[in-house]
């Protein structure tokens, strides 16, 4: 499986590529936003390639690699194999393919869940595992209702409720698999979904000189 990254212009990516152009200027945005949650597109954010970010050599605990931070637990999780899913890279989301694991997480019981503390929590985890920030905010709901509905659907447990409370996702590169960390905390309750991935592929050799 291709490593290069589907981006979905205005809209709508936890590894991985086709090709494809912005929405006309002259379109509305929720018109651009319907046409680029459908069509391929590649690197459409020029903001961000997968390729400039570094190696990571650091150590982790087996797969999905993170757990719920001390003080929290973890409600419910499950397991969704070989699907796409959407990383928000702060304008925009960015189709990647993989091995999705989703974990809902509570408090403990006697604690209130802190916003702050289970974020800083996770990109603590996160960073110290080479991984880097790719997007963050609330994502609106013209680029959430603008994916397919068969993904939001497949995916429910897995998004969070992202179009009301705070998404951060994340990339972690390795030499032997790309990991997508995406992390929404709400009032109550956070979700910490992994996406494993293949590699980035290596970039094809230009033509022989003569």
């Amino acid at each position: 499986m291709s490593l290069r990254l589907v981006a979905l212009t205005g809209i709508v990516a936890l590894s991985l590529s086709a090709c494809g152009e912005p929405a006309p200027a002259d379109k509305t945005a929720g018109e651009a936003a319907a046409t680029s949650a459908t069509a391929p597109a590649e690197a459409a954010n020029a903001d961000f390639d997968l390729a400039s970010v570094p190696l990571s050599t650091a150590d982790l605990a087996p797969s999905p690699y993170f757990a719920a931070p001390a003080g929290y637990r973890a409600e419910e999780s499950g397991d969704i194999r070989a699907t796409q899913f959407p990383i928000w890279l702060g304008d925009r989301f960015q189709i990647v393919e993989g091995d999705v694991h989703w974990t809902r997480i509570g408090a403990e019981d006697g604690k209130t869940l802190s916003r702050t503390e289970v974020e800083r929590a996770v990109e603590t985890a996160v960073l110290a595992a080479g991984g880097v920030k790719v997007g963050s905010g609330q994502v609106p709901e013209s680029a959430a209702s603008a994916l397919p509905e068969t993904m939001r659907q497949e995916l429910l447990s897995a998004l969070g409720d992202n179009t009301n409370s705070p998404t951060t996702d994340y990339v972690i590169r390795r030499a032997d698999k790309t990991i997508w960390v995406h992390s929404v905390v709400s009032i109550e309750v956070a979700h910490l979904t992994v996406v494993d991935a293949p590699p980035l592929a290596p970039a094809a050799p230009g033509p022989a000189s003569n």
